[in-house]
């Protein structure tokens, strides 16, 4: 009786451990799974970091938008399922690559660091961008809009005091075609001198810098005369503002 129970014992710690590994055996499905995901998370990380080089930013911007992915990469991917530590590391791999495919005409290099490990079947992941170098290419950029925006705020006011100086000239219907040119000459005279004082590095500069206020002052003309030229160039690192009234008329007539 004693051996009849012994043997009963022991098939039932028999059933328990095979149970045990049965519960404890890979999860195909669930591993395959992880590195599907991984895999389609990590080009959605890549690509939205590209989404933001499309837009000229300081590098402090470019810098946290790539930390603010990459911890939201981070965040997927911890405690997934994983079969091994093989698995794991082809993970990995892939993430290294995604990383190859962002430099190119903005981004020259990236400190960074990605290990993934597969601890208890989770993956177990560390993945941090501390610094990255700019291209010269998008330094370029960067210095540009800079300037752009120095000289968006300085010829600001300049077009404002153009546009309130012409405005009444252009509303009254009293006025002659040579009342509204002269008007426009005096102004312009005017803008010129401020205008021509400020400094460029280029033609995109300048042109970036003043379309905005250029437009917003010539609105009302614009849309009540043709016959009229206003363009700013940037030349021996100067601003230089041509414009000429001489073909001046109403619309309609």
């Amino acid at each position: 009786m004693n051996i009849v129970k012994l043997l009963i014992l022991l098939l039932m710690m028999a059933a328990l451990v095979a149970g045990g590994r049965a519960a404890a055996a890979p999860d195909e499905a669930a591993y395959q799974k992880t590195r599907q995901d991984a895999y389609a998370e990590a080009d959605k990380w890549r690509d939205e970091i590209k989404r933001s080089f499309l837009f000229v930013e300081k590098r402090e911007v470019y810098l946290k938008a790539m930390q603010a992915s990459s911890e939201k990469l981070r965040a997927f991917l911890a405690n997934k399922p994983c079969r091994d530590g093989a698995q794991a590391k082809e993970i990995e791999t892939y993430i290294h690559g995604r990383f190859h495919t962002l430099y190119g005409s903005d981004i020259a290099d990236i400190k960074h660091g990605v290990d993934l490990n597969c601890r208890d079947h989770k993956l177990a992941v560390t993945f941090w961008i501390t610094d990255f170098t700019p291209t010269a290419f998008l330094v370029g950029l960067q210095t540009t809009q800079k300037a752009a925006q120095e000289i968006e705020s300085a010829t600001k006011r300049t077009f404002g005091n153009w546009a309130t100086a012409v405005a009444p000239s252009l509303t009254d219907k009293s006025k002659t075609i040579e009342d509204i040119r002269a008007s426009l000459v005096r102004a312009s005279d005017q803008a010129k001198r401020e205008i021509e004082q400020i400094s460029c590095p280029d033609n995109d500069a300048a042109d970036r810098g003043t379309r905005g206020n250029l437009e917003a002052a010539t609105k009302q003309l614009s849309e009540n005369f043709t016959g009229f030229v206003l363009q700013i160039d940037c030349t021996g690192k100067k601003l230089a503002f041509f414009y000429a009234f001489l073909k001046l008329n109403r619309k309609g007539t």
